[in-house]
């Protein structure tokens, strides 16, 4: 047996630090090893030392031994961790434990991490009991569909959300098949006319692009018989779109011929667009094509060849209609005509924007670009004036325009005092910094997202104040990050390993503030950072690049390991910096795009679009990410500049190559679609 159950009134009571010390009273044998680590000394003035090097101790034996709370719970009663042991010794004690002590220890620390798998597993545990009312009391907003099935079940059958039908839909709508836990909802949510058609459909194409075999038979199956032979067509030309143009494959006359006529040719614009062009005369010219597919269609084609910097792109973009000339169709066309660097088409449309859009800082500067070109410099220079005073990418390069060199005054951040003491002593805040006392960064940042998910923006500001008094560089910038403010550079611009940076950067003759703004970028200086795609540190290198790269400049190298150590991160990623240098002929802005996007995509951007204007240049980068991956560390490095007292040389970069003489313009490009 686990454990006396005679002590549960204790914790109903009092909560598990009560419990845990009645139980403590009880129990004859004790850990000697465990009992010494309790009473050691704190280390300086620190008071929880001796608990920090105690939990050291318990962490991950309470389930092997669950009495072991109990023998410290003295020792533990205020330690900011001892909510992990409690959630650890529950987990131990699950099937023991009744539903008012963990649903008291759930509503005591809820949003917290170490509670939100213990309360999956509760409700896990309530739905075997068929407890509904229970269910929904614990039941937070999840991402897990079985859980979410059960929410809307219980909801529906109690009544007490009888809209939660509805929202079915988007579980449904989903490529892989739904649990047995949502049958009972979808019985309803299908009695209830839900399932139509255009649904079904609308699964089919998440299904086959995911290539979800098991959903495609299920959803064939619901189809009319005579359209099923549509579904095995579809999954033929998702593998080879080409085939789109054999009109044999398509002998049914169902109006979803057209859906996936258009679902393909969308596929073709992204994937090669001289085939796709080649393939919209043979399929898209067809009369008979429906206008909302084709407009569709159309659309898509716009956004891949205008991304592509391709000269059919103007033609396309021109004939999108505008139910579906969104934000994007609207920049990408601006876009398409700073890139032929034809000014009147770029005012037309500049003109044809929204007018919140319009007045946004990229296009007022962009208009500005355009009269200037027309030798209209005044008007263009009060603009300009307008925009010099944000402390932004076209602020800075409205700065750069117009030549000042005064020095920037970026507004401090302003919190009161009560307010931070306030957000310091937050349990889910103390939590947090013993993780860092432990050096668990992993675990101190879950703590604080759970927190920062829950506070105001006054508050997330405050947060920042704490996270920048305890060192802690990447929870500051990540506050505000999430709460923005207007300065606060001491804040979101840290001079974390600024020495460092500053003295490879040096070493290898490059800016400073460079290699600082694209450390800032990558990784707002979390040193054990990991990307999807495996890059690793501070500067997020790539491993078999940081390996080339050592052996180039001969650099210690042992494994991927060392791309956690910042010292060794930084050696490693400067040097890369000056390799992208010495590639892209001494260009920052080309280099400092090859870093996100790969040299070889620089290249051919460069091929393309190499006698473009760099403030030109860097708006018709296809890739969104490095396109503002750019913006940024170029801004960033002025404000470091600023920060060490040192020459922005970046927008003077910018701004001569905005004042050079324009290359003649490009002719709009004849293909119509």
């Amino acid at each position: 047996m686990i454990r006396n159950l005679s002590g549960l009134v204790f914790f109903a009571l009092f909560g598990t630090s009560a419990w845990v010390a009645a139980e403590a009273s009880n129990t004859a044998h004790a850990d000697p090893a465990l009992a010494a680590a309790a009473v050691a000394p704190p280390l300086g003035d620190d008071r929880h030392a001796g608990a920090r090097q105690l939990f050291r101790q318990l962490e991950n034996r309470i389930s092997g031994n669950p009495l072991l709370l109990s023998q410290h719970a003295d020792k533990l009663r205020d330690y900011p961790l001892t909510p992990y042991l409690e959630a650890e010794w529950l987990e131990a004690a699950f099937q023991h434990v009744n539903e008012r002590e963990l649903g008291d220890f759930l509503l005591r620390h809820d949003g917290a991490p170490f509670a939100e798998r213990l309360r999956e597993n509760w409700l896990r545990r309530l739905v075997s009991k068929d407890d509904g009312a229970g269910f929904l009391l614990y039941y937070r907003p999840s991402k897990n569909t079985e859980l979410r099935c059960h929410y809307l079940r219980y909801a529906l059958t109690g009544g007490t959300n009888p809209t939660a039908l509805s929202s079915f839909v988007d579980l449904w709508l989903s490529a892989k098949p739904l649990p047995p836990a949502c049958a009972s909802v979808e019985k309803r949510w299908i009695a209830a006319g839900e399932r139509t058609p255009e649904r079904i459909w609308q699964r089919l194409e998440l299904a086959i692009e995911a290539g979800e075999t098991g959903t495609i038979k299920t959803l064939q199956a619901l189809l009319p018989a005579a359209e099923r032979p549509l579904v095995n067509v579809w999954q033929q030309l998702y593998k080879k779109p080409q085939d789109v143009t054999k009109s044999s494959l398509f002998r049914h006359q169902s109006p979803q011929v057209w859906r996936i006529k258009t679902h393909t040719l969308e596929r073709l614009a992204w994937r090669d667009r001289d085939e796709a062009l080649s393939i919209w005369q043979q399929v898209a010219t067809d009369p008979a094509y429906p206008q909302e597919w084709l407009d569709q269609a159309t659309r898509s084609y716009a956004l891949a060849l205008a991304g592509a910097g391709h000269p059919a792109a103007t033609a396309f973009l021109a004939k999108v209609p505008s139910r579906l000339a969104d934000e994007r169709i609207a920049g990408a066309r601006v876009v398409d005509a700073l890139r032929r660097l034809n000014w009147a088409d770029t005012d037309y449309w500049l003109n044809q924007l929204p007018a919140s859009e319009y007045q946004s800082n990229r296009w007022r500067y962009f208009s500005a670009r355009s009269l200037a070109a027309q030798q209209r410099t005044d008007a263009a220079s009060l603009i300009w004036q307008s925009l010099a005073g944000n402390l932004d990418y076209y602020g800075f390069l409205s700065r750069g325009q117009l030549g000042q060199r005064n020095k920037l005054s970026p507004p401090p951040l302003t919190v009161s005092a009560e307010l931070v003491a306030r957000i310091r002593n937050l349990p889910a805040m103390q939590r947090a910094r013993e993780w860092l006392a432990l050096d668990r960064q992993v675990d101190a940042r879950r703590e604080w997202f759970a927190l920062s998910q829950t506070l105001s923006a006054a508050e997330l500001h405050a947060a920042a104040v704490v996270a920048n008094d305890w060192n802690w560089p990447d929870r500051a910038i990540a506050a505000l990050g999430k709460a923005p403010v207007n300065g606060a550079w001491e804040l979101r611009f840290p001079l974390t390993h600024a020495d460092t940076l500053t003295r490879e950067a040096q070493h290898h003759q490059l800016h400073p503030t460079w290699a600082i703004a694209i450390t800032r970028q990558e990784s707002i200086f979390i040193s054990d950072a990991k990307s999807h795609a495996g890059a690793l540190g501070l500067m997020q290198l790539m491993p078999a690049t940081a390996r080339m790269t050592a052996r180039k400049h001969k650099i210690r190298y042992d494994g991927s390991h060392d791309l956690l150590r910042p010292q060794q991160n930084i050696r490693i990623g400067v040097a890369h910096l000056a390799d992208l240098i010495d590639r892209n002929d001494g260009n920052f802005v080309y280099a400092t795009a090859a870093y996100n996007a790969g040299q070889s995509r620089v290249n051919r951007w460069r091929d393309q679009f190499g006698e473009l204007p760099l403030d030109i240049w860097i708006e018709t980068i296809p890739f969104q990410e490095t396109r503002d991956y750019v913006k940024n560390v170029m801004a960033y490095s002025l404000i470091y500049a600023e920060r060490l007292g040192q020459d922005p040389a970046v927008f003077d970069l910018l701004a001569s190559s905005a004042r050079a003489p324009l290359p003649a313009p490009a002719q709009a490009g004849p293909a119509t679609p």
